[in-house]
This record gives structure tokens, C-alpha cells and sequence, in this order.
């Protein structure tokens, strides 16, 4: 009797051991689902930042592309605006010239019409010659030959003078097409520095994203 008390003593002891090391194993097997569940959402957690990450690398190398063109696009209208100043500069220096021709026109369709009325005085004045008593043959022909040398100056003066007035009016006309081409050159140039500017807002926003 003894004998089997001690066994069932030990059996008992046995069966409580077995009790609770199936319970440790229960708790290290929640443990384990525990820690395999975290495990894999740690990895699907690396897997999406690294996609992401991938992703934006991706659009970080795009936008730089983007900006290096726009910037090409910026140097290129940028060279373009200094040559359509360049060329708005000559061109407020040939309205200037315009503007000094058609004065120096003016001014010699005033000198024509000076010329012109000196020459009717001087007509005038021979046909009061004409009208006159005969004078002495040595004396009238001495006012003849002043005044017809006189006139003669005087033509030739009017009829160079007209020829540079032709010039000039022609000059003129050219001219005026010349500031039409002034303005249209000066309207372009704003239009070009409008469109950098808001490209160059553009560049530096991406930039700054980049």
C-alpha cells in the first residue's frame, strides 16, 4: 500500500508537471502566431515604404528631367528675348532717324515753298520790267543776265531739293513699315517675358518639390 501511494503521489506530480507544461507550450504557441503576425506585418510595412520609395525616386528622377527641358526651353527664350530687344533697340534708332527725316522733310517743303514764291517775285519783277519804259541796251541786259542767272540758281536749287524731298518721302514710307515692325517686335517681347515668367514660377515650384 505504501508503495502504490508513492506511485500515485508521483503520478499526480507527473500529470500536474504535464499540465503545465502543455499550458507554457499553449502560450508559446499564442506567442508564436503573435509574433509571426507582427513579423509579417513588419515585412508587408518594409515591402510598401520600399515601393513607395521606389515610386518616389521614380517621379524625383521625372521632375528633374522635366525641369533640366524647361530649363533648356527658359535658356533658349531667354536668348530670344535678348536678340528681339537687340532688334527693338535698332529699331527705336530707326524711328528716331524716321522722326528727324520727316522733320528735315518739313523743313525743306518750307525752304520749296520759300524758293518758289522768291522765284514768282522774280517773275514778277521781270514781267514789271517788261512793262516798264525802255532803259539803256547795257543796262537791261546786265538786270537780264542777273536775274536769268539768278533764276537759273534758283531752279537748280528747287529741283535738287525736290529730289532729295522725294527721297526722303520715300525714306518715310519705309520707315513707317519699320515702326509697324517696331511695335509687332515690341508686342512679342512682352508676350515671350509673360510666358517666362509664369515657366520660371513653374521651374522653382518644381524644383522646390524635388
Amino acid at each position: 500500500e505504501g508503495e502504490v501511494a508513492r506511485l500515485k503521489g508521483e503520478l499526480e506530480t507527473t500529470s500536474r508537471g504535464a499540465q503545465q507544461a502543455e499550458e507554457r507550450a499553449e502560450k508559446l504557441t499564442d506567442a508564436t502566431h503573435t509574433w509571426r503576425e507582427q513579423i509579417e506585418q513588419s515585412q508587408r510595412t518594409i515591402d510598401a515604404q520600399a515601393q513607395a520609395y521606389a515610386e518616389e525616386r521614380v517621379c524625383s528622377e521625372d521632375a528633374s528631367r522635366r525641369c533640366e527641358v524647361l530649363q533648356a526651353k527658359l535658356g533658349q527664350r531667354d536668348r530670344e528675348v535678348e536678340s528681339l530687344e537687340a532688334q527693338v533697340k535698332e529699331l527705336h534708332g530707326l524711328r528716331a532717324q524716321n522722326e528727324a527725316a520727316q522733320a528735315r522733310v518739313r523743313a525743306f517743303e518750307q525752304m520749296q515753298g520759300q524758293i518758289q514764291a522768291e522765284a514768282g517775285r522774280r517773275a514778277a519783277f521781270q514781267h514789271g520790267l517788261r512793262q516798264r519804259p525802255p532803259m539803256p541796251y547795257p543796262q537791261m541786259l546786265q538786270m537780264l543776265e542777273d536775274a536769268g542767272g539768278s533764276i537759273a540758281q534758283l531752279q537748280g536749287v528747287v529741283g535738287a531739293k525736290e529730289r532729295e524731298v522725294a527721297f526722303l518721302q520715300a525714306r518715310t514710307a519705309e520707315m513707317a513699315k519699320v515702326q509697324e515692325m517696331a511695335q509687332e517686335a515690341e508686342q512679342q517681347v512682352m508676350r515671350i517675358k509673360e510666358a517666362l515668367d509664369w515657366k520660371t514660377i513653374a521651374v522653382q515650384q518644381m524644383t522646390a518639390t524635388v
